[in-house]
């Protein structure tokens, strides 16, 4: 769109020739401001490559040619995937992501974070949500309000795991 999503061109059909993967789960984001504006930053999920199907990889791929190529970013932690991103009022880009596979290392109801300050090219420290937040296994939304700057998590809201209560 060219005109704030009035109207829309017709749709392209990207090939994934570049990662082994699940494709995106969650929207897309072209970038505002620092120094790679007008990038196009996609979360991105890496499929098991081993007999562990948990043992994914969630990751972001990227474009500066507003889509004719894509690069793969730095991959996240074992186990992780289902993601979901945002950029922050400086740039950065923030992104969340589902922890999963009961074999996995940690609480299999954990959210983990990053912020990528290149872009979606690689990723500082992870955190995660606290324990007492119950993430059900499912995709969580993400987004930061540009007039105001608040950031928004849109999650299931119960404390059973299920997927219900939805809550921001």
């Amino acid at each position: 769109s060219t005109d704030g999503g009035k109207t829309w061109s017709a749709p392209v059909v990207l090939q994934d020739p570049f990662i082994v993967g699940e494709g995106g789960l969650g929207h897309g984001i072209e970038l505002q401001t620092g120094p790679h504006r007008g990038r196009f930053v996609l979360p991105y999920a890496q499929a098991s490559q081993s007999r562990d199907r948990y043992a994914a990889h969630a990751l972001a791929v990227y474009s500066d040619n507003h889509g004719a190529n894509w690069t793969a970013g730095a991959l996240l932690p074992d186990y992780s995937g289902e993601a979901s991103l945002t950029e922050l009022q400086n740039g950065s880009v923030l992104i969340s992501f589902r922890m999963e596979g009961e074999r996995m290392p940690r609480d299999p109801q954990v959210r983990g974070f990053a912020r990528s300050d290149d872009g979606g090219e690689s990723w500082a420290k992870v955190w995660y949500l606290d324990k007492s937040i119950i993430d059900a296994p499912s995709m969580q939304a993400i987004d930061r309000s540009t007039k105001t700057g608040i950031l928004y998590f849109g999650h299931p809201g119960g404390t059973d795991g299920d997927r219900d209560n939805y809550t921001i």
